[in-house]
């Protein structure tokens, strides 16, 4: 509770410093710029998801059970950073070669999402390694330090008249090469002597982390792909307009992907079965209990918080939201779930039914975009999560009782 406590609000403190960043791309960029700045945004975020291949995972989950094989995984992320690297270059060398390049995100915001991969991998791969060495307060901040290097930068161009789509990409990207930096650094301790990468390692990961890469996978397309649905059936000003309930949402989720990020280490150690499942059920139940009270009061907020933070332009902003506010619930608690199966070893079905919410988000987005417009998107969400975290709740009931009537793990 004490490491949920300190890094929770570490990340809260950073999100409401972080209100001045939005703020200053909403009125800066307006909605139309402020949609091509989320659609670069997406595209690296995804990128970094997609080829991460689940092992920032799949580290934790090593680290957590073999400490001796920190080094090692340390050497195999820059290898595959570097990896990303030089075939992201060459794509782009490709693509100028063949005139692509036209259209939101224009060619400079696509170099400068190739830039952001190998950086967001090395991130994303060696923060996990700090909550399982115990070291928190690092971790929290590395991440509070850049987040708030990226807002004090936006907020300076903003100040100066300079605030475009792209320069905006440019500050954020080099505050997360900083924090991505500090994390490399603390990690120097554990990283001696450098080894070079491990191909066995990586071999004995990767089944792992192909479980665990498709759940990611599939979870953010779950969250984020309506962004892109959004930009096709409505335009990029109403992109503006979605990023920002999108915006609210994921703050909200700052709480549960917290207490899953510390759970995730904690329940992999353990080797009992039922003190697994019951720090997980108190876990869930507390987690669903706090989103209900913070989507409540986020409910009531919603419109003269914006109104004040974003311009009457993004007062439109709300109807999405309220459609979202009761998936983000189910969304948070299924959180917790999918963490405590990562913590087991990842069982395929729970990665279907991801896949499965996924299918069904896009079906009910393309048939409710058209007739009720940004509040079909949030409604669509709303169903999806709702059905996901039925199925995902259904399922680790009848994982928890199999395994305890049984000492050997199965998928």
């Amino acid at each position: 509770m004490r490491g949920v406590a300190g890094t929770a609000g570490t990340r809260v403190a950073v999100l409401l410093l972080g209100l001045g960043s939005t703020v200053a791309l909403a009125r800066g960029l307006g909605p139309t710029g402020r949609g091509v700045y989320a659609l670069a945004m997406t595209l690296a975020t995804l990128g970094v998801v997609a080829l991460n291949l689940g092992f920032h995972t799949a580290n934790a989950y090593f680290a957590s059970r073999e400490r001796e094989t920190l080094p090692a995984l340390v050497s195999n992320t820059f290898a595959l950073a570097a990896t990303v690297a030089v075939v992201g270059a060459a794509v782009l060398v490709l693509f100028r070669a063949l005139g692509v390049g036209t259209g939101p995100p224009p060619f400079a915001l696509a170099v400068l999402v190739v830039c952001w991969l190998p950086v967001g991998l090395v991130f994303i791969q060696l923060q996990p390694l700090l909550v399982v060495l115990g070291r928190l307060r690092m971790f929290n901040v590395a991440e509070a330090g850049w987040q708030l290097a990226s807002v004090l930068l936006v907020v300076l161009l903003w100040a100066t008249d300079r605030l475009t789509p792209t320069s905006a990409f440019v500050v954020v990207l080099a505050a997360f090469v900083g924090g991505t930096i500090a994390v490399t650094l603390n990690l120097g301790s554990v990283w001696r002597p450098r080894p070079r990468p491990s191909a066995q390692l990586f071999r004995r990961a990767l089944p792992y982390a192909a479980r665990t890469y498709a759940t990611t996978l599939t979870g953010f397309a779950l969250v984020r792909l309506d962004i892109f649905l959004v930009e096709n059936r409505l335009g990029t000003r109403d992109v503006g307009l979605y990023a920002v309930a999108v915006t609210i949402c994921e703050a909200i989720q700052v709480l549960p992907t917290t207490i899953g990020a510390l759970l995730l280490p904690k329940v992999a150690a353990l080797t009992d079965e039922g003190e697994r499942w019951s720090v997980t059920r108190r876990a869930l139940l507390a987690t669903g209990a706090i989103m209900v009270a913070i989507c409540g009061i986020v409910a009531v907020v919603a419109r003269p918080a914006i109104r004040i933070a974003y311009g009457e332009a993004f007062l439109p902003s709300t109807t999405p939201l309220y459609w979202l506010l009761p998936g983000i619930v189910m969304l948070g608690a299924n959180t917790v779930l999918i963490h405590y199966f990562l913590a087991v070893g990842m069982p395929t079905r729970v990665v279907v039914t991801q896949a499965v919410a996924v299918a069904l988000n896009i079906g009910l987005e393309l048939a409710l975009l058209g007739p009720l417009g940004l509040a079909g998107a949030g409604l669509a969400s709303t169903i999806a999560y709702g059905a996901m975290f039925a199925a995902t709740l259904t399922y680790a009931s009848v994982w928890h009782k199999r395994q305890s009537a049984t000492p050997v793990v199965t998928r």
